[in-house]
């Protein structure tokens, strides 16, 4: 019985210890080829919007580029798993948007499958993706 005060301490105090679960922030890449009528798009500019933001990629002399995309994942602290899921869907548009010419591809973000807090090498945080322009 005299433990009982001391038990019931240990117990509270366990569940009011901060979480160790953290937001975090990076990027993933996708990379490929781009193709217009089956010909390579070489030394070209392509656009990029990601939400508010544009860019742009250029080409090299065989077609090939790569595409930066930063993504977000939010703090959960004090979240429900549906805030949660609303927040970072918030931070991080449905839809990667890439132009050439007067053509525009949609792509879905996939942030959440590149996108690692901690990676241990480039290609796991690259999307293999050939663009194709028709």
């Amino acid at each position: 019985m005299r433990y009982l005060p001391i038990l019931m301490i240990i117990v509270l105090s366990s569940m009011a210890l901060p979480t160790s679960k953290k937001g975090c922030a990076g990027k993933y890449y996708i990379s490929g080829k781009a193709y217009s009528a089956k010909n390579s798009i070489t030394n070209e500019v392509l656009e990029v919007e990601l939400g508010d933001k544009k860019w742009e990629v250029t080409t090299d002399n065989e077609g090939k580029f790569e595409i930066v995309i930063p993504w977000i994942s939010a703090c959960p602290s004090g979240l429900s798993a549906a805030e949660l899921k609303i927040e970072n869907e918030r931070l991080n548009p449905t839809l990667v948007y890439i132009s050439f010419e007067k053509k525009k591809i949609s792509l879905n973000n996939e942030w959440k499958k590149y996108g690692k807090c901690f990676s241990d090498s480039k290609e796991e945080i690259t999307w293999k993706k050939d663009l194709s322009f028709n």
